[in-house]
């Protein structure tokens, strides 16, 4: 963060800090350092308010960045409190730091990410339906990936319309860098970025490998992501396909830059999803996508033009889907040169830095 004597600092809070993973970790850092080089006359700083290992000891990172946030106010430098929200209990969190805002007389952003948003207030219990309520009603701005979540939260939570703005996700240039070096030995195939687990359809990926194997078309796979990754392990032992699938665990983001150099198609058949990362990553490197028409993918991609859709669930599809990626070139390089330039029209950087300060110009610069 730059310390200029005019400065506007913007506080973002997110879970595991400058250093996490995933598409909120991505997105804070986005918007932190195209501040800091925008000349906006903001800069950022990204708290923590959970922390990693044990559950039990959020509330010492919470009462960490509650005392940060108290600090950088008494200095008069605190302009805008920007809360990264998923579902659950991140409500819990961001709501008391919406009320710490609230107290110190600082607008607060509240950036929605949840795939899992509209269930888990559907199916909740009445507790949390009321503290998700009150935090986005208390929010001076709520932002929302898709048009989905912009009518739930004006149309169900009676959000002031006003105060409910969508934002596609952006993503850094990865097509703009030198191309990493293969891994000697690397076979191209498919790429998947992910948490491994249900929602995501990995057993449906599996499936429809060992279909296309059955068929005689072997497709080397690299399924990059923590979660339940023995299980899936053990799953592709059972289909016959252990040779071709290789689990990673989690990976960092020069890895994940490789292995999207490295890939022919990125594969992400999820059931629920916001604007996954991983796919505004791969079409800015010219990778093809294989996804789901779930969250707000379908308002952003075509079905045969900027990448290839499959309902959640459905193998056949999937099995569709993915021979023609790996056989036919001249669909894949359709879908590469129009996903590159989808990317470059709508989820570039520099724009998408302009409207986030353009947003937070909107709410004024906290405490003179």
């Amino acid at each position: 963060m730059t310390e200029g004597r005019r400065t506007r600092i913007v506080a973002i809070a997110s879970p595991g800090g400058r250093s996490a993973g995933g598409g909120m970790g991505t997105v804070s850092r986005l918007i932190a350092d195209g501040l800091e080089g925008a000349g906006s006359g903001y800069g950022a700083v990204i708290l923590d308010p959970r922390g990693a290992g044990s559950p039990w000891l959020w509330p010492a990172f919470f009462l960490g960045v509650c005392g940060r946030l108290g600090w950088l106010w008494a200095r008069a430098r605190l302009s805008v409190l920007h809360l990264q929200v998923s579902e659950r209990s991140s409500f819990i969190r961001k709501g008391l730091l919406l009320a710490l805002g609230r107290a110190l007389r600082v607008p607060v952003v509240l950036h929605h990410h949840g795939a899992e948003l509209i269930p888990t207030y559907a199916g909740g219990p009445r507790w949390l339906r009321a503290i998700m309520r009150r935090t986005i009603r208390g929010a001076d701005l709520n932002i929302v990936l898709g048009d989905v979540w912009r009518r739930f939260l004006v149309e169900e939570i009676a959000a002031d319309p006003a105060k409910v703005v969508v934002l596609a996700n952006a993503s850094a240039d990865l097509g703009s860098r030198s191309p990493p070096e293969p891994s000697q030995g690397a076979r191209p195939g498919l790429l998947m970025l992910a948490n491994l687990s249900p929602r995501k359809g990995v057993g449906e990926l599996l499936a429809a490998l060992a279909r296309l194997r059955e068929e005689g078309l072997d497709v080397p796979t690299m399924l990059a992501g923590g979660g339940e990754v023995e299980r899936y392990r053990a799953e592709a032992a059972r289909l016959g396909i252990a040779d071709l699938c290789t689990f990673t665990g989690w990976v960092g983001r020069a890895e994940v830059e490789r292995l999207l150099g490295q890939a022919r198609a990125l594969v992400l058949p999820s059931y629920e999803e916001g604007l996954p990362m991983a796919i505004l990553e791969a079409l800015s490197a010219g990778v093809p996508v294989v996804a789901t028409p779930v969250g707000s993918i379908p308002e952003n991609l075509t079905n045969g033009e900027t990448c290839l859709l499959v309902q959640p669930g459905n193998v056949d599809e999937l099995v569709s889907a993915l021979r023609a990626i790996m056989t036919d070139e001249h669909l894949r390089e359709r879908l590469v040169r129009n996903g590159r330039a989808l990317f470059e029209k709508r989820f570039a950087p520099g724009a998408y830095i302009q409207a986030v300060v353009a947003m937070y110009d909107r709410l004024g610069a906290g405490r003179p």
